[in-house]
């Protein structure tokens, strides 16, 4: 018996599914490539690895810059004028008059 088109593709109420766990997928690849690759913290080199402890100045300016990436500098200038990021600002200001 040969089956449809309609039988043997998903069904329609599955796509928010494949839609959330590709995007937690994405999310999860992007930040383990973004801990391996730039994170002052881990050394996958031997030769970084046997030098021990860093205290060198250079190194803190790179553990400052990994601390400020670019996403955090541009949510920074946007909130520059006092005010701070918040997801519910309203109720956050109904219930806690805008202190937290």
């Amino acid at each position: 018996m040969k089956r449809s088109t309609d039988q043997t593709r998903a069904r329609s109420q599955v796509y928010p599914i494949f839609v959330a766990i590709g995007g937690a997928v994405g999310l999860s690849g992007f930040f383990i490539t973004r801990q391996l690759m730039t994170s002052p913290g881990f050394t996958a080199s031997k030769a970084k690895r046997s030098a021990g402890v860093r205290e060198e100045p250079e190194d803190f300016k790179e553990g400052k810059n990994w601390r400020n990436h670019a996403v955090r500098r541009t949510l920074k200038s946007l909130y520059a004028g006092g005010s701070t990021p918040q997801i519910m600002p309203g109720l956050n200001s109904s219930f806690g008059g805008g202190q937290h």
